[in-house]
């Protein structure tokens, strides 16, 4: 049952991770909600590691996990980076406001 919730915890980075990639994409004012969820990420991350010491609940399933699901929440952040690049390269996008 520990190693359930650890690893569920795990696990729920990788929604969040979905999540961080859409409020980045698709609000105006990405700032808040992006931090928010970044913030979670980070929680969950420490808090994963840091009960699965605790309740002696570690494994190598566990540990695998963790660092996959912190590479999957970069490899989110650099995939909303270089999509936000190629727009501002866009003639269209230079000063961030529609053409009519």
């Amino acid at each position: 049952m520990k190693k359930a919730f650890v690893t569920t915890m795990t696990l729920s980075r990788i929604p969040l991770s979905f999540l961080f990639g859409y409020f980045c994409i698709k609000l105006e004012q990405p700032l808040w909600p992006c931090l928010i969820v970044f913030l979670l990420v980070s929680l969950t991350d420490w808090l994963d590691g840091k009960l699965a010491r605790t309740l002696r609940a570690t494994s190598a399933l566990g540990a695998w996990l963790d660092v996959s699901c912190d590479l999957f929440f970069y490899d989110r952040i650099l995939s909303v980076a270089l999509a936000h690049r190629q727009n501002a390269d866009d003639p269209a996008n230079r000063y961030h406001h529609k053409i009519y």
